[in-house]
């Protein structure tokens, strides 16, 4: 990776409040098939210091998983909850 490269990778969020709801309601855990890890914010970091990487920026991304919890994500995050309302992790990395 050149010095001046950023990496960009989003990771589907763990506290997403539609993971809770299909828990809770439908009994299962929300998986897909290429998804073998969920990482939170600190997770993530310490793994990718690791390998000599930082975050530079990071986000939550708002636009829900699925459209039946859209009304509720928008509510979370109308509130604040950020970390409940993103369906997703966003990290731009670059070298340390």
């Amino acid at each position: 990776m050149h010095k001046n490269t950023k990496l960009i990778i989003t990771t589907p969020n763990v506290w997403c409040a539609s993971n809770f709801f299909s828990i809770l309601f439908r009994n299962r855990t929300p998986i897909h098939c290429e998804h073998t890890c969920w990482f939170c914010e600190k997770t993530f970091t310490q793994l990718i210091e690791r390998f000599g990487l930082k975050v530079d920026n990071f986000h939550y991304l708002t636009t829900p998983a699925k459209v039946r919890f859209s009304l509720i994500s928008r509510f979370l995050m109308s509130l604040g909850f950020k970390k409940l309302a993103g369906s997703a992790l966003y990290f731009e990395l670059s070298l340390k």
